[in-house]
């Protein structure tokens, strides 16, 4: 009767060790799904920083264009403005060479 019972013991104690060695993999399988996890959660934080940065250097770089337009639209009208002065002055010399 020791006997059987000593082997219920033994078999008892193969069954807990496997049961033991399951959990202990299965925690960690877990804990590396996590660290992966949290890899993937850092690379995509940085990617929407980057996303982020680089909205942020086009929205520069279009207010830079929009000012270049600006100050060309302003040259522009400077020189239309200097066109119109001088066919004016053309003009007057024009009549005044004819009155003379």
């Amino acid at each position: 009767r020791v006997e059987a019972l000593g082997g219920q013991l033994g078999d008892a104690q193969d069954q807990l060790q496997a049961k033991l060695t399951e959990r202990m993999q299965a925690d960690l399988q877990t804990q590396a799904d996590r660290q992966e996890l949290s890899r993937s959660v850092a690379r995509a934080t940085e990617e929407a920083a980057e996303a982020g940065r680089g909205r942020e250097r086009a929205e520069a770089e279009l207010r830079q264009a929009r000012q270049g337009v600006q100050e060309a639209q302003a040259a522009l009208a400077a020189a239309q403005a200097g066109l119109a002065a001088a066919r004016e002055s053309g003009a007057a010399a024009q009549e005044s060479a004819a009155a003379a």
